[in-house]
C-alpha cells in the first residue's frame, strides 16, 4: 500500500527525535563513566542515572510507536527478514529517506539511488570541509555505519556475503601495498589525515602526545567495503520504499552493476 507524502514526513520527524533520545542517553552514560572515574560524589552518579532511565524509556516508546505505523510495510518486512538490521535500522531508514523529496528542476518526483546516497554521505565526493556547509547530513552517515557493522556482525548469508567479496575484490586491487603501506600513491595523503586527526586529538587532551602511525591499508579496505555496503542497504531500502509508493523504479535496475534485492 501507498503510504503517501505527509506519512514520510512525520515517520522521519519521529525517527530524528528517536536518534535524538539516543544521542542524549549516550551521552549521559559517558557522563556518569567520566564522574566514576573522577570519584565524584554518588549524588551527581544518580542524577545522570534517573536521567538515562527517563531517556530510554522515551526511546523505547517511541521506537515502539515508529514501528507501529510502518509494521505492515515491505520495508519493516525486509529489516525482519535481514540479520542484523531491525527497529533501529528501519528508524534509521525513514528519518533519512522520503522519496518524495527527490525531484527534478520541474518538481517531478524522480527518486534515484544515488540520490540517496547522496543525502546520507554515502558517495565518493562526500566531505566534511572547514567553513563550508555539509551537501550530505554527517549524522545519516554515523547511523548507516552501525547499521552496517550490525549486519556484518550478525553475519546476513546475502549481504555480509557481498561485503566479504567486496573487500576481496579491494584486497586483490591493493595487493602489495597491504604489507608496505608506503609504496601506495595516496600514502602522502593518508599521512596528512592522521596527523590532522592526531594534533586534533592532543588539542582536546593535552596528555596525548601527537603519536601517529603508518597508515593501515586493511583498514581501509575494511572501511571502503563497509561504505560500499552501506549504499547497498540505502539503495535497496529507498528501492522498497519506492516500489511500494508505486513510484517508477527502473532507475534502480539500469544502474550500471544493479544488485537486485532478495527476497523477503
Amino acid at each position: 500500500m501507498a503510504y503517501g507524502e505527509e506519512f514520510y514526513e512525520k515517520t522521519a520527524m519521529m525517527g530524528r527525535n528517536f536518534i535524538g533520545f539516543q544521542k542524549m542517553r549516550m551521552a549521559a552514560g559517558a557522563r556518569v563513566r567520566r564522574f566514576r572515574e573522577e570519584e565524584q560524589s554518588k549524588e551527581l552518579i544518580q542524577v545522570q542515572l534517573d536521567y538515562i532511565k527517563v531517556l530510554t524509556k522515551d526511546e523505547k516508546r517511541l521506537l515502539k510507536d515508529i514501528v507501529t505505523l510502518y509494521e505492515d510495510s515491505q520495508l519493516w518486512a525486509w529489516c525482519q527478514r535481514v540479520k542484523g538490521l531491525g527497529p533501529m535500522a528501519a528508524a534509521t531508514f525513514v528519518s533519512y529517506i522520503n522519496p518524495y523529496k527527490m525531484t527534478l528542476a520541474d518538481g517531478t518526483i524522480s527518486p534515484t539511488a544515488g540520490k540517496s546516497k547522496a543525502y546520507m554521505g554515502l558517495v565518493p565526493d562526500a566531505t566534511l570541509r572547514a567553513g563550508k556547509t555539509a551537501k550530505f547530513n554527517p549524522g545519516a552517515r554515523g547511523r548507516m555505519y552501525v547499521v552496517t557493522t550490525n549486519v556484518i556482525r550478525a553475519q546476513d548469508e546475502y549481504y555480509a556475503g557481498l561485503y566479504y567479496q567486496k573487500k576481496a575484490y579491494y584486497e586483490g586491487i591493493m595487493g602489495d601495498y597491504l604489507e608496505h603501506p608506503e609504496k601506495c600513491p595516496r600514502y602522502v595523503d593518508c599521512m596528512k589525515k592522521l596527523q590532522g586527526a592526531a594534533v586534533k586529538r592532543a588539542s582536546r587532551d593535552k596528555t596525548k602526545p601527537v603519536n601517529v602511525k603508518k597508515p593501515s591499508c586493511k583498514g581501509h579496505i575494511d572501511n571502503m567495503a563497509k561504505r560500499w555496503l552501506s549504499g547497498l542497504l540505502v539503495s535497496h531500502a529507498t528501492e522498497i520504499i519506492c516500489r511500494e509508493e508505486g513510484l517508477d523504479t527502473s532507475a534502480f535496475k539500469a544502474h550500471r552493476g544493479y544488485i537486485p534485492v532478495p527476497p523477503y
